[in-house]
């Protein structure tokens, strides 16, 4: 609009200086006209000069980022010619993997003759997913903005925005199970594994005379007995399901999908339980060992890039069920935004001591499902996850 205006200006002023020529024939007329043209044909010349020597670079500071964590890019311009740019437009495109819709960002600065200038500025993502990025196309005006030339880019670079995390209190009970075998060792809680010490502590009254450490004992002249060790199986799974439903926000749903299962395994993470995660992708499941918080990011990292699949059926469930016929869970949390009779009466049929759905709907939820037996089934709210879960029970 304001290009518009100043060649508008530009050929109105021309206009009067070819009248003022007409009507006053000497040299101060014609230098006047000769002027106005020649300013006009010099400052296209410096633009497409300009244009030549001007390049880009842009990066992000952070590969990964948690959500309502703005994106900080970093934008190098660099001006190799002698002639001052004031204008310099950069337009930028950017999308969520998740749902494609495109956004656009306009930034304008002026580059100094030999000089590069290196600004920052922010984006943000509504949803976790692999935001992309690409400068997708650059104007160079000329100082009278008379003219703008136009230039396509290429550059591209992606950032994974990984899901919101939140504090869900989680009780530990009892996780381990006579069936499974383990070697992995409860350090907060003392057992009957006598493979593994536990603690060493003086006798008291009521002790097992099979655990009195002879050796020790008399050494110090004092009787101390040893403690066994708790195994804790890994035995916890988590299972999260998307399924493509219409009337409803797959997008939404997703993310607060990998936002509980983030949540929740950080913190058995915190209280040192081992788990595992299973994640259908592309026909196929894989079950996570996790027993650290970079184990946890790395497949709930894998989960957000995997995207939304395209399915209407719980395969995931399946595919875990047609896996696990032969394998014993002391708790399987199963994590879905689709629910019905038919799943819940083939999770009822698992070899497990405990079976939690979370069930993420903001719609109403039928109270059937709310009281199925032998399987505690909890609506999630986007938004509202712990105060949806409260108190979770491992």
């Amino acid at each position: 609009m304001l290009m518009t205006i100043n060649r508008l200006m530009y050929i109105l002023v021309v206009f009067i200086l070819i009248v003022f020529f007409i009507l006053y024939l000497d040299k101060l007329s014609l230098i006047l006209l000769i002027f106005s043209i020649l300013i006009v044909v010099s400052s296209l010349i410096m633009c497409i000069v300009a244009r030549k020597s001007i390049s880009f670079k842009f990066k992000t500071l952070s590969k990964n980022i948690q959500k309502d964590v703005p994106i900080t890019l970093e934008v190098t311009v660099k001006n190799s010619s002698y002639i001052p740019i004031a204008n310099v437009v950069m337009i930028f495109e950017y999308f969520n993997s998740l749902d494609a819709k495109p956004h656009k960002m306009t930034i304008t600065i002026p580059s100094a003759p030999k000089q590069s200038n290196t600004i920052c500025f922010d984006i943000t993502s509504k949803y976790c997913g692999v935001v992309n990025i690409k400068l997708f196309q650059t104007k160079v005006y000329d100082n009278l903005k008379l003219f703008c030339l136009r230039k396509r880019h290429q550059q591209e670079c992606s950032v994974l925005v990984m899901p919101k995390l939140y504090d869900i209190p989680i009780v530990v009970e009892n996780v381990s199970t006579e069936v499974l075998e383990s070697d992995v060792f409860s350090k907060t809680k003392s057992g009957d594994d006598c493979s593994e010490i536990f603690d060493i502590r003086q006798y008291h009254d009521g002790d097992k005379l099979n655990r009195v450490h002879w050796k020790l004992s008399s050494k110090n002249e004092e009787v101390y007995v040893k403690e066994y060790s708790l195994p804790i199986s890994n035995a916890i799974v988590i299972l999260p399901e998307i399924v493509s439903l219409q009337g409803t926000n797959s997008i939404s749903n997703m993310d607060t999908i990998t936002e509980i299962v983030l949540s929740v395994s950080q913190q058995l993470n915190y209280h040192e339980v081992p788990h595992r995660i299973a994640i259908y992708t592309n026909d196929e499941m894989s079950i996570e060992n996790v027993s650290n918080n970079e184990e946890t990011y790395t497949i709930v990292g894998k989960l957000v890039r995997n995207g939304i699949p395209n399915l209407s059926e719980t395969y995931a469930f399946k595919y875990f069920q047609a896996m696990s016929d032969y394998q014993q869970y002391s708790h399987i949390i199963y994590v879905t935004n689709m629910l019905n009779i038919d799943t819940l009466s083939l999770l009822e049929d698992f070899n497990s001591t405990k079976k939690t759905v979370l069930y993420v709907s903001n719609n109403p939820v039928d109270k059937k499902f709310l009281t199925y037996d032998g399987i505690q089934v909890l609506q999630v709210v986007e938004g509202k996850i712990c105060e949806c879960i409260g108190e979770f029970i491992i």
